[in-house]
């Protein structure tokens, strides 16, 4: 049902080829004080055809995508790599509210479009369609059928992980990680532990609230994971940190797997 705003966004150059044309027919029989004033008429009446078309998509926007599904994807996609920010947003935001949760192409490319000049800008779009699509305010058996729809792309996430800079959208990335009941991700969770401790050395314990958000979030993830692999991890982040609530986290996640290992 999105093809009608392709449509809309040539109506300007319709009615201005219309415009011209009539002008330029009757200019032959005209003074020239005539002739300016009809392109005088037909430039203002572009530019209200103009600001009226755009005006119209950005309120229609969001039910072009709320009331579309899967079979719209393809579409959508196209649509959101040809526009402006304000339009990605929208666009993004508002997959996470139509019924089809499906948005697998979405996760997979604008992850691929992240080159070093528009990386902050996809990260953050990446990280909007995430909070979106699965808002930690959706009870748990919606998120696990959200995240089941979208493995693939879920997945391709976490093996991309350590290409995004971003430590909120990693916290996002990781909080899935449990939801796929995959060993084999449970790993990526200990490579990023020692990138974290890595920068927590370099910075001497004091690497900026961000990151220090993102350990507290890796802690919750490895306490859902209960693997008492990640004991040593733990007791690093307590030697290495100057952050009361990351040392307190680390601690008392560090008697949870002690007791454990010693079970």
């Amino acid at each position: 049902m999105g093809e009608p705003k392709l449509i809309i966004k040539f109506i300007p150059l319709l009615v201005s080829s219309i415009l011209y044309s009539d002008m330029f027919r009757v200019n032959s029989f005209v003074d020239n004080n005539t002739k300016r004033n009809s392109m005088k008429k037909v430039f203002f009446i572009n530019l209200l055809v103009i600001m009226i078309c755009f005006r119209f998509f950005s309120l229609d926007c969001r039910y072009i995508v709320i009331y579309s599904d899967r079979s719209r994807n393809g579409f959508l996609l196209n649509l959101f790599l040809g526009e402006d920010l304000t339009d990605q947003i929208c666009i993004v935001t508002n997959l996470g509210r139509r019924s089809d949760p499906f948005v697998e192409e979405f996760i997979i490319s604008i992850t691929d479009h992240m080159t070093p000049l528009k990386r902050d800008k996809y990260e953050y779009l990446l990280r909007v369609l995430l909070f979106s699509v699965f808002h930690p305010d959706f009870d748990e058996d919606e998120l696990r059928a959200r995240i089941l729809v979208n493995k693939k792309g879920v997945e391709y996430l976490v093996r991309q992980l350590h290409v995004f800079q971003d430590p909120m959208l990693k916290c996002q990335i990781l909080w899935m990680i449990p939801h796929l009941h995959d060993p084999a991700f449970f790993s990526v969770c200990m490579t990023e532990g020692d990138h974290l401790l890595s920068i927590l050395k370099q910075t001497s314990g004091m690497p900026g609230c961000l990151i220090n958000q993102e350990i507290i979030c890796l802690l919750e993830i490895v306490e859902q994971i209960g693997n008492k692999d990640y004991l040593p991890l733990c007791q690093s982040f307590i030697q290495f940190s100057r952050n009361k609530q990351v040392i307190e986290e680390s601690r008392q996640l560090s008697k949870v797997l002690l007791q454990r290992n010693q079970e």
